[in-house]
């Protein structure tokens, strides 16, 4: 993963360890990466991987707030790309959006989002 390593990404310190904590996390799907296995993944020391995040914890709170950010932006771009005087329509962006992003929508939403079985969410 050392092309999260300052010389070949240009952003942030925090920024690459989120990223790296978020792949690690689904790399490894067994147990939360340390700090170490951050700083190893970005190829930077413990310290200033420690620096930034006081411990595990605190790394995967705020890799949970970036994957709410994108989250809440993504969702917000399909519900703009209609009409903004039809709620209805508003609606039925976001449930496929959701849906094409792999979330489990309860099969009312896909029914109303005209959604194939073929493309509804597990």
């Amino acid at each position: 993963m050392k092309h999260l390593s300052e010389r070949r990404d240009p952003r942030g310190l925090h920024d690459r360890a989120i990223s790296a904590a978020m792949t690690l996390v689904l790399d490894q799907r067994r147990q939360p990466p340390t700090i170490a296995d951050i700083a190893e993944a970005v190829d930077e020391p413990v310290e200033r991987v420690r620096a930034l995040f006081a411990d595990e914890r605190a790394l995967l709170v705020a890799s949970v707030e970036q994957a709410l950010v994108v989250l809440i932006d993504s969702c917000t771009r399909a519900v703009v790309r209609v009409d903004p005087d039809d709620p209805v329509a508003q609606f039925l962006s976001l449930g496929r959006h959701l849906s094409g992003l792999g979330l489990p929508l309860s099969r009312a939403v896909q029914a109303a989002a005209g959604l194939r079985s073929d493309q509804r969410a597990a």
